[in-house]
């Protein structure tokens, strides 16, 4: 399972901010900016060690979804404050 290291995914992210935050109409909610800085200066790379055990050896069915982007939606819902 390859996933973006944590380089990667601040510079993927700085450039959408920038880009939203240039944006006239539909400006992007102050509770998404501090979330997503939030989640930019959390360093999940080591988690996958943790994780990628926890995922079956043999996955039936469709590909399973990587255990560092699941993390990070579910702790982007903590910080939104998102019930389900």
């Amino acid at each position: 399972m390859r996933t973006l290291n944590h380089q990667q995914y601040v510079s993927i992210l700085r450039d959408n901010l920038t880009r939203w935050l240039k944006r006239k109409s539909r400006r992007i909610k102050t509770d998404l900016v501090e979330a997503a800085l939030i989640l930019m200066g959390l360093n999940l790379d080591a988690a996958a060690d943790i994780l990628q055990p926890l995922y079956s050896a043999n996955p039936r069915g469709r590909k399973p979804y990587n255990p560092i982007i699941m993390l990070r939606a579910l702790l982007l819902m903590v910080l939104l404050r998102y019930k389900s």
